[in-house]
């Protein structure tokens, strides 16, 4: 959290500082909807189980719009997701020579993870109707999760432990850079106030690296020991409905 914060103090003076070069043109907008998260965890592709929340989670955005002309702007956003641990069947992370037989994934738990971003906003106008559309980057945190699995070998008695982790360490939240595309649809009630269909996109910009231990379950003996070369995790597409104000 302290990064996006960082981020968004240290762009924000120079967006209000365009307001003494051209005519105030304001727009605030607040909006709801879902995160549909486009991961697909498997052997192989383990970075994608840092994106551990459910597919589908609720969030509320603020956006501040500022346009120093009739079509070109500049925005900062602010959004709070609530996610939950995925339900997702993770066996197909399991290499085909076991069984699953046991994990350790929090299903129940919930947290609360932001993202601030800032960038440029480009506006078409036709009568009661505009879109918008947005090119950002910025920081956001993410629910991570390090898979364990107790497993069994075919054909045999043998047990072992599987797990992956980011690097080597444990971690449940995590912040990295993103891009972060969008376009919102408005229609103007009054003069003042408009309703949107809100469209966006998000796509994590750093590689990540997952590491998987095999582990013998009677004697704790690391049997193979993998590292996965960084992958660009999987994006999230996120749809919603709001209001703006516009000053």
């Amino acid at each position: 959290m302290r990064k996006i914060i960082i981020l968004i103090l240290f762009f924000l003076p120079s967006i209000l500082q365009a307001q003494t070069e051209s005519p105030k043109s304001i727009i605030i907008d607040m909006t709801t909807g879902i995160n549909v998260n486009l991961f697909e965890p498997k052997f192989g592709n383990a970075s994608d189980c840092l994106l551990s929340a459910k597919t589908i989670s609720p969030f509320i955005k603020g956006r501040f719009s500022y346009f120093f002309s009739s079509r070109w702007g500049a925005f900062v956003n602010l959004k709070i997701a609530s996610a939950t641990y995925s339900g997702k069947d993770y066996s197909n992370m399991i290499p085909n020579l076991y069984y699953n037989l046991g994990d350790d994934f929090k299903e129940n738990n919930t947290t609360i993870l932001h993202d601030g971003s800032i960038g440029g906003t480009y506006r078409i106008e036709n009568k009661n109707w505009s879109i918008r559309t947005r090119l950002g980057i910025g920081i956001g945190e993410m629910l991570a999760k390090s898979p364990y699995f107790t497993i069994k070998e075919k054909g045999n008695n043998n047990l072992y432990y599987i797990k992956y982790t980011t690097g080597d360490t444990y971690m449940e939240v995590d912040e990295l850079p993103f891009l972060n595309p969008g376009i919102s649809l408005s229609y103007k009630y009054d003069d003042d106030i408009l309703f949107n269909v809100d469209i966006n996109y998000t796509q994590f910009i750093q590689k990540t690296g997952y590491t998987y231990y095999l582990t013998d379950a009677y004697t704790q003996k690391i049997i193979e020991k993998r590292k996965f070369a960084p992958k660009n995790l999987s994006g999230n597409l996120e749809i919603g409905l709001g209001v703006s104000f516009s000053f």
